[in-house]
């Protein structure tokens, strides 16, 4: 007699089975990776303003350091504006001045002068723009280059430190061609939806002393009103 082989296999009700647990600890794992991911998402939004805010500050904090004396060659006046903007009415301050910085493209410093202004959207809030102007003796006409900073911008204010007040606006040709001693930055960023008056906007100030400026005698203390960030 040829002996017969017995083989052994999934029921029907254990593969159903089977699947049951397989679709139960897939929905745990997507539920899990779900509530991670939204976590994620959350906290880049709570912290995009903040971020915005310092990385735009930046480069106003490197130039205003190296800000020239506006006398002698190559000099310009150091002008600072207080203005609003024309949508919101918000603070939209301009500050434009000339700065000595190293240049790749030549050997030793390069004079630039740089503009900090802003331009407003469409939906009311500003956009925060650096223009830098090189080759200042070409006899064309140079060029100039604008680097966006930030957006969905509050307001953007701007306050110069004379050695004894804090004042709105600077300009050198009338203060016999002479710096602020430190330049006081003050910018909001919209959180989310910028529109909606519940949500406030994430506002941080900082100052930034002038190297090249000259001081009164007598202490001097910097000292911002609002110096750290909300």
């Amino acid at each position: 007699m040829i002996p017969v082989r017995c083989t052994t296999a999934f029921s029907l009700l254990e593969m159903l089975v089977a699947l049951a647990l397989m679709s139960i600890l897939a929905g745990s794992l997507y539920r899990s990776f779900s509530v991670g991911f939204q976590s994620r998402t959350r906290a880049e939004a709570a912290i995009a303003p903040a971020r915005a805010a310092t990385l735009a500050l930046e480069p106003l904090h490197r130039d205003v350091q190296a800000a020239l004396p506006p006398s002698g060659i190559l000099a310009g006046a150091f002008l600072g504006q207080d203005a609003t903007a024309d949508v919101s009415a918000e603070d939209a301050d301009v500050l434009s001045f000339f700065s000595m910085i190293e240049s790749a493209a030549q050997e030793g410093p390069a004079i630039r002068k740089v503009e900090f202004s802003t331009v407003s959207a469409d939906d009311g809030t500003l956009t925060l723009a650096r223009h830098v102007t090189t080759n200042l003796l070409t006899p064309e006409t140079p060029e100039t280059v604008e680097d966006v900073l930030c957006r969905s911008v509050i307001s953007f204010n701007l306050r110069y430190y004379d050695g004894t007040d804090w004042l709105d606006s600077w300009d050198s040709t009338t203060r016999d061609n002479t710096l602020p001693l430190a330049v006081e930055a003050t910018i909001a960023v919209g959180r989310g939806d910028s529109a909606s008056a519940d949500v406030q906007p994430y506002t941080i100030t900082r100052v930034f002393p002038i190297l090249c400026a000259t001081a009164p005698a007598g202490d001097i203390t910097l000292e911002a009103s609002s110096p750290a960030g909300q």
